[in-house]
């Protein structure tokens, strides 16, 4: 089989984005349809007409956007020379709960989309849908190729840091080739057994996902072979680092990325004499002016409330911040049990 992998499209309206008036659509949300038609566009050329995509089309977990979900349908309807593949990730899904159901299922009119909400194969590609226990759905399964939606504990966030998962590469020891969804940041992983790619997110969600160069993949699971290309159409987050002796080059980088329409943040982290010089329009971080124990940080307050007040700090993305600190507190409860 011949396919373009992509994963983590994350429609939704974005309405707190600036309209372009053009579309008619929210900022990002343009982002997104234009750099998935310039993917379609570019299988079109290379007569590839598979998309297959890797979960979390959907960005609202059990919810679904009347305006988006429009824009989505019309995307398919629009290349119905395309067929696509949808795997549900934990976006898509209403609830964590057995009995959960997909907001993908509102797609299942078009004839050229087919949703895998349960555990399926296609040729020599086992395709496993995000679930609670979605470990227990492949541990028993063996093919060349496993398509799912899941972290990895070897894996890394944006930000760097591994999260550790009920899943490792050595429990996937019975797959030769292993495509995920679920990790927004790109990453190739390797095993005396198994190869794992993360195609990450297509564009760049927000701040979080500054500097990263997005891509999907071109898989042939006959030649067996893996080739990542860039995605080309969205608007980017960019943060640069600026001083007294790169002043000029970066203040003329910031001007072009502005002029393409991105977003740009300026870290001052060494003395800057010329803070005039900066457009007005830029944010503007000092990383050397904050300190957390004068920012309303007590130790009366519980962990939640104070990873809260650390990101808020921090300037980490309100829609993150949830996300953020759930996972920062299983990390200190299972550190916390381990050293009992």
């Amino acid at each position: 089989m011949l396919f373009i992998n992509s994963a983590d499209w994350h429609f939704s309206n974005y309405s707190s984005d600036p309209v372009i008036k053009s579309t008619g659509l929210s900022e990002k949300l343009n982002s997104l349809v234009t750099t998935i038609n310039n993917m379609i566009q570019y299988g079109r050329e290379n007569k590839i007409k598979n998309q297959v995509v890797g979960g979390d089309v959907l960005h609202n977990k059990s919810v679904v956007h009347t305006f988006a979900m429009s824009v989505l349908i019309d995307l398919f309807k629009n290349n119905s020379d395309i067929e696509f593949i949808l795997l549900n990730g934990n976006h898509d899904e209403s609830s964590r709960s057995s009995d959960s159901v997909s907001g993908l299922k509102a797609l299942d009119f078009i004839p050229n989309v087919h949703v895998i909400s349960e555990v399926e194969k296609i040729e020599n590609i086992l395709f496993v849908p995000w679930k609670h226990s979605t470990k227990e759905l492949f541990q028993k399964e063996k093919s060349d190729y496993l398509l799912s939606h899941f972290g990895l504990s070897e894996a890394m966030l944006n930000s760097g840091i591994s999260i550790v998962s009920d899943i490792s590469m050595k429990d996937l020891s019975n797959f030769k080739y292993v495509l995920l969804g679920h990790y927004h940041k790109n990453q190739y992983l390797k095993n005396e057994h198994t190869e794992l790619y993360y195609s990450g997110s297509v564009i760049q969600i927000d701040w979080g996902e500054k500097n990263e160069e997005k891509r999907f993949l071109i898989v042939d699971t006959i030649k067996n072979t893996i080739k990542s290309i860039p995605t080309i159409g969205y608007k980017k987050y960019i943060e640069l680092e600026i001083n007294n002796d790169n002043r000029v080059e970066i203040i003329k980088e910031v001007e072009k990325y502005k002029k393409d329409g991105n977003k740009v943040k300026l870290l001052i982290k060494n003395e800057f004499s010329y803070v005039d010089d900066i457009p007005k329009d830029i944010i503007v971080v000092d990383k050397q002016e904050k300190d957390i124990t004068q920012r309303g940080l007590t130790s009366g307050m519980s962990s939640a409330d104070r990873l809260i007040r650390y990101m808020e700090i921090k300037g980490i993305p309100v829609g993150k911040q949830t996300e953020y600190k759930n996972i920062a507190l299983d990390i200190i409860d299972k550190v916390s049990s381990e050293a009992k």
